[in-house]
């Protein structure tokens, strides 16, 4: 092999190696990218979902609370009053967390309608109207989880899927870069003249 030759076998070489080890670069960004999403994913499916959903199994036993204590007190009570303050709170923590466009709507019916049944406990319409619209938000709050999951697993089984491409791309660096010595030490040999005494 002549010195043009092995300067344009060098050089597709070194060209492949930087190929590599830019494709390894951008495995990496992407894997990083894909952990950064699982770690959303999985803070807000406690924040997003499953606090909420037990805010809502929360204000589900005041509510049922509430209209028993009325209706064991016929009137308000301190225990009542308490029980104002604590729906109260549940439903400003709820607020806070993140709603999607549907959880607002039934958030703002469930608002109106609380509003009512706090005003007149003993009004079973109103204590219904309530209880529909807690309903409604924990099948949103099970719907998102639920979705929230699937995307974390579809996440997770491409950053699985882009480990195996690293390995794998590791393992021809490692493989390119032995038959590059392999190929300097041939030349290196056939360079040094046989010493003509030792024979």
């Amino acid at each position: 092999m002549n010195l043009l030759q092995q300067l344009r076998y060098k050089t597709r070489v070194g060209l492949l190696l930087a190929a590599l080890l830019v494709c390894l670069l951008l495995n990496n960004i992407v894997n990083q990218s894909n952990y950064g999403h699982i770690e959303k994913a999985a803070t807000s499916i406690y924040e997003d979902r499953l606090l909420p959903s037990t805010y809502i199994f929360e204000l589900r036993e005041y509510v049922y609370k509430q209209r028993e204590q009325v209706r064991a007190t016929d009137g308000h009570t301190n225990t009542a009053s308490q029980y104002n303050a604590a729906i109260a709170m549940l439903m400003s923590k709820y607020e806070q967390t993140v709603l999607t466009k549907q959880e607002s709507t039934h958030l703002h019916s469930l608002k109106s309608n609380m509003k009512l049944f706090l005003a007149s406990p003993q009004q079973e319409q109103y204590f219904r109207n309530t209880l529909k619209n807690l309903n409604e938000l924990l099948q949103i709050q099970s719907r998102e989880g639920r979705d929230l999951k699937a995307d974390m697993v579809s996440i997770a089984r491409g950053s699985t899927f882009l480990s195996y491409i690293e390995a794998g791309l590791l393992i021809i660096i490692g493989a390119i870069t032995l038959s590059l010595i392999g190929f300097s030490k041939n030349r290196f040999q056939q360079r040094i003249p046989s010493n003509p005494s030792l024979n």
